[in-house]
């Protein structure tokens, strides 16, 4: 998902101390003891197709993705995610990379996870990239 990874670079980006392959991630987060945190991961989800009539392809494509941010301390795991979660909601009529998104909205609120195998803090939210 070239789009996806077009917001990875532009959140690794907005100053929020993340960075591709240390503490953000595309997919899975990894899981050792060496991993930096807070740790953020963004996942693709299925999303919607808009059509309009008469149109030969899609109108509008509406992609959902996940953020998760995980750390041993609740403070910092939910200070990660509300960072990407407020930088995000900047996304208006923007190029980034090769990909021009309509916007970039949240489809939840922030979500508690508790806490994974290893004690660490985890929460979710969901977004829609309108492109």
């Amino acid at each position: 998902m070239p789009w996806l990874e077009d917001i990875q670079d532009w959140v690794a980006g907005e100053s929020l101390g993340l960075v591709t392959g240390t503490s953000l991630f595309l997919g899975d987060m990894p899981d050792g003891d060496d991993v930096a945190e807070p740790t953020v991961s963004l996942s693709f989800l299925p999303g919607q197709v808009m059509h309009a009539m008469g149109a030969t392809g899609p109108a509008v494509r509406a992609p959902m993705f996940q953020i998760m941010s995980r750390a041993h301390s609740y403070a910092a795991a939910l200070e990660a995610i509300e960072g990407v979660y407020n930088a995000l909601g900047l996304i208006k009529d923007q190029q980034i990379g090769t990909t021009k998104f309509l916007m970039v909205a949240a489809d939840s609120e922030i979500e508690d996870q508790h806490k994974d195998g290893r004690d660490r803090q985890m929460f979710v939210a969901r977004f829609r990239a309108w492109r």
